[in-house]
């Protein structure tokens, strides 16, 4: 077991920071959070303010030193942001023991699998499938919310936007998902050009799409037709991405399938609809797993699981330990 060292895990997705400060490896932990968005679409100023406002809630862990900063991003390029949040970190007066970046979704399967086998299905305001068996990693997806057409919030709200603009151009007033957006949006106006300005004028338009998504996903559970359409055609698309995926890294009949994000988390039917999709031309052969550990602590585990450290049952209890002290 290596000295104690403070180790900084972040999982930077496209709305938020989350993440844990450790003194590995007994404690103690604080939990992070803060405002955030694609590390590709970071300037040099937005990363250094991420940087800066992380910094201010590490003050409450006292000195920590030359920490390990452990990164998982969406958007991320490990080598190349590296060197950038390093240069960020110095023009801050920062220093880093070592800084490590991965993608969102390998330190998210880590989290969600604890290091072990299976398929991770992110599906929060944007989306991507990566499975991981026998030491072969394999990925289907996570090309951005304005290419992906599986599950996500970025999806989820385009298509309600779809629809609600096309209600409004057909004078179709009494449509159930334009009513829906009224309803979320009562601050708007039902104007096509207005609402168009207010989407493409917000510098986060990835964000906004994801505030729009329960429009549709309300319209489905009240029972829109168009909404249950539209959400089973995406369901369908994504199961056969992981249908092929488990074919692509020789899965038997046997697959544990874990799910983290928004949709997973806060819309209560998806969970059961994803499944039974699934189910629909393989009955039994997929699993949910609920994930082992929150997405935060993704970083830090790959790190350990990553030689010259090992992820042994030791490691994995301790971790778990930690995760039940955040605050």
């Amino acid at each position: 077991m290596m000295e104690p060292t403070w180790m900084i895990s972040l999982d930077i997705g496209g709305t938020a920071a989350t993440g844990v400060a450790v003194l590995w490896p007994d404690g103690p932990v604080l939990g992070l959070s803060c405002p955030s968005k694609n590390l590709r679409a970071m300037n040099p100023e937005d990363l250094a303010t991420l940087i800066h406002n992380i910094s201010i809630k590490l003050y409450e862990a006292g000195d920590i030193g030359n920490a390990r900063w452990l990164i998982g991003a969406a958007g991320a390029r490990p080598e190349a942001d590296r060197t950038r949040w390093a240069q960020a970190m110095a023009g801050l007066g920062l220093e880093a023991a070592e800084i490590v970046v991965s993608r969102d979704y390998e330190a998210n399967h880590a989290a969600a699998f604890g290091g072990e086998e299976g398929i991770l299905s992110v599906n929060g305001t944007g989306s991507v499938l990566f499975g991981r068996k026998g030491g072969i990693d394999r990925r289907r997806g996570g090309w951005g919310f304005l290419l992906d057409t599986s599950p996500s919030g970025a999806e989820f709200g385009r298509l309600a936007m779809q629809q609600v603009l096309g209600a409004i151009e057909d004078n179709a007033h009494e449509n159930s998902i334009l009513a829906s957006f009224q309803k979320q949006f009562r601050h708007l106006g039902i104007d096509r050009a207005a609402l168009l300005d207010w989407l493409y004028a917000d510098p986060a338009a990835q964000r906004r799409l994801g505030e729009i998504a329960p429009v549709l996903t309300i319209a489905v559970d009240e029972g829109d037709r168009t909404a249950e359409a539209l959400v089973s055609a995406s369901l369908r698309r994504w199961a056969s991405d992981v249908r092929a995926l488990s074919g692509e890294l020789g899965f038997g009949s046997s697959v544990q399938l874990a799910g983290i994000g928004g949709l997973w988390s806060h819309w209560k039917a998806f969970p059961e609809r994803a499944l039974a999709v699934l189910s629909e031309r393989e009955p039994g052969r997929f699993t949910l797993k609920e994930p082992a550990f929150p997405p935060s602590w993704g970083p830090l585990i790959r790190y350990l699981a990553t030689p010259p450290h090992s992820l042994d049952q030791d490691v994995v209890r301790r971790l778990r330990d930690l995760a039940d002290k955040v605050h």
